[in-house]
């Protein structure tokens, strides 16, 4: 398969030009491929000017938030693409970009990695890794990428051959390469990886390959490995007993899923990085009875070491590939004259899940208090929710209605999907009014289980049938944006979308909220105070990745790419088929400034 990328670069790149500039500025500085780039110090990274972009969520805390207001409400509607770029690549492109010293970086599908100017979209250098067929035979939802981080003198991401991998941001020289797992356990690299203690943070997919969930930290200099902590406990381990064995498959943990195929957030104060992981292995719960503790859940490591020093389960014994991998973020507010500390994160289950985040109110994480992090507040943020008939537990964990039970050989029907509700589309947080935006849709499932069959290399261990569909009484694609109150779950507004939504969010305190369509192929803006639609420009595709924004020499822009793929064609079937089945495919990154 790597002979057939190189194939398919050369077949697109024949019939495309790879640079398009729509209008490009005047600026007195020289462009970023004649000048030095500028170190990304430790310092920078965890406390980045708000011109900068050099993570995922851009700051350590996961808000995916702009404090830049040149384009606000008033005048955004004068905002115009000012540059465009190919990726002459016509697969699936999930990444949010990253920005540093007048240079745009962005990872396509592939992995192929671009390094363009960011005021002129002039091409710098481009990456290209030739990927194992074996390694692409394990992928589950698309030749995906999230994005990297910019850290030191270099831009540092994983890729789907299971290795994480440092380039020259200057020169795009590759610095280190390490291995980080085997493809041939299931396990490749689509995320976004984290910093801390001068370590690069990165986690793993393959719950659907049988891959046991881990995190890894390496080195940001030399690329050593630094510490791995699995997800899924072993024997001896806090949580093991609650893997069972059922219909001759034995030692379910070691297959168990739990892979943190998102990004999490780093509390620096408390030297705690927070990562939300995937569901259980197989999706057929009749094998693995007990809890499952490790999967679904959102787990606390120590920034130093990486031993689990705290987790609470969003699902117990998940059964319709109910991951907890929304994207967590750290929240702040005054309740009953104190102040509370915690993470907010909503959920494909259709439920927003507030955990307290400081680790003096958590009792020791044992055998006896895997679900040590005290749960806050647990509640709906969408109607439809069947799964469940919103009764919780002690630890206020929803519980299943038997109804409900996917493990029957007859296809039950449950809303949210595995697909619904929210899932890896970022969302983006204002700490000043405490709002919470969210993406996410109104789809449900019908589902049940197949035979099981013992677990194999390159062999996909699912065994569940299942089939897509839009909630009863939606309208359209099922597509929505919502503004949540993070201090009580409470929904302030909610934007209403014709087509399927699978783009994240980035809100800035112009009060301006920026957000993509799929079938619609709109980027736009709303007012990030009432929803309301303020601009909106047709690009060439739909967007599946999140935007960004950032300043030079006091103009502020906005980076998105639109490039749909990903999950929606992959996986959803029928919604698929009514609302996305025109959709154009390429990826093309844009960038827009005010006229």
């Amino acid at each position: 398969m790597g002979t057939m990328k190189r194939g398919l670069l050369a077949a697109v790149a024949s019939s495309l030009v790879l640079l398009t500039v729509a209008a490009v500025p005047a600026f007195c500085q020289a462009d970023a491929s004649n000048r030095p780039y500028k170190t990304v110090t430790a310092e920078m990274f965890h406390n980045p000017p708000n011109s900068e972009w050099l993570q995922y969520r851009r700051t350590d805390d996961g808000h995916g938030y702009s404090h830049l207001k040149l384009i606000n409400t008033s005048n955004v509607k004068d905002l115009e693409p000012i540059w465009s770029f190919s990726t002459a690549l016509t697969k699936g492109h999930e990444v949010v970009p990253v920005y540093h010293d007048g240079i745009l970086f962005v990872v396509a599908s592939y992995d192929v990695v671009y390094a363009l100017d960011a005021r002129s979209g002039k091409f710098i250098w481009k990456y290209e890794r030739d990927i194992p067929a074996k390694a692409l035979s394990v992928v589950c939802c698309d030749v995906v990428n999230k994005g990297g981080v910019l850290y030191g003198d270099n831009f540092i991401y994983e890729t789907i051959d299971a290795h994480l991998v440092a380039l020259n941001a200057k020169t795009g020289a590759v610095t280190w390469d390490t291995k980080i797992a085997d493809y041939k356990d299931g396990i490749t690299g689509t995320a976004a990886p984290l910093v801390a203690h001068g370590n690069i943070i990165a986690g793993m997919t393959g719950g659907e390959f049988g891959a046991r969930g881990r995190l890894i930290a390496l080195n940001a200099e030399t690329g050593k490995i630094a510490w791995v902590t699995y997800t899924i406990p072993g024997p001896g381990e806090p949580g093991n007993d609650t893997w069972g064995s059922a219909k001759g498959v034995t030692e379910t943990w070691k297959h168990g899923g739990g892979t943190p195929w998102t990004t999490g957030y780093y509390d620096e104060k408390q030297n705690l990085i927070f990562w939300p992981t995937g569901n259980p292995g197989p999706w057929a719960a009749y094998v693995r009875p007990g809890d499952n503790i490790g999967s679904s859940s959102l787990i606390a490591f120590d920034g130093t070491t990486g031993a689990i020093k705290g987790s609470y389960q969003t699902v117990i014994h998940d059964m319709w590939d109910y991951d907890n991998i929304s994207q967590p973020f750290a929240v702040d507010y005054m309740k009953n004259g104190k102040m509370v500390h915690a993470t907010f994160e909503t959920h494909k289950d259709g439920f927003t899940y507030v955990t307290d985040r400081d680790i003096n109110h958590w009792k020791p994480y044992n055998n006896e208090n895997v679900n040590n992090i005290p749960a806050l507040y647990v509640k709906p943020f969408m109607k439809g929710i069947t799964w469940t008939k919103g009764n919780l537990n002690q630890l206020k964990q929803p519980l299943y209605d038997p109804a409900k039970d996917s493990t029957t050989p007859n296809l039950v029907d449950v809303c949210p999907s595995f697909l619904g509700g929210t899932n890896y589309l970022v969302p983006s947080y204002d700490a000043r009014t405490k709002t919470a935006f969210i993406s996410g849709n109104y789809w449900c499932e019908t589902i049940k289980r197949l035979p099981i069959q013992p677990w194999a290399p390159y062999k996909a261990y699912v065994y569940a049938e299942f089939h897509m569909h839009v909630m009863p009484g939606v309208e359209g694609g099922g597509g929505w944006i919502k503004a949540i109150d993070v201090t009580n779950g409470r929904t302030k507004w909610e934007h209403d979308m014709t087509d399927a939504n699978w783009s994240g969010l980035v809100a800035t305190d112009g009060g301006v909220l920026f957000g993509g369509g799929t079938d619609t192929r709109d980027f736009f803006a709303l007012n990030k105070a009432t929803g309301k639609l303020l601009w909106k420009f047709k690009t060439n595709s739909g967007m599946v990745g999140a935007p960004i924004t950032y300043a030079i020499d006091g103009q502020q822009y906005v980076a998105v790419v639109s490039g749909f793929g990903g999950a929606i064609p992959i996986w959803t079937g029928e919604i698929k088929d009514k609302f996305n089945k025109n959709t154009p495919q390429g990826g093309v990154v844009w960038v827009f400034a005010l006229k």
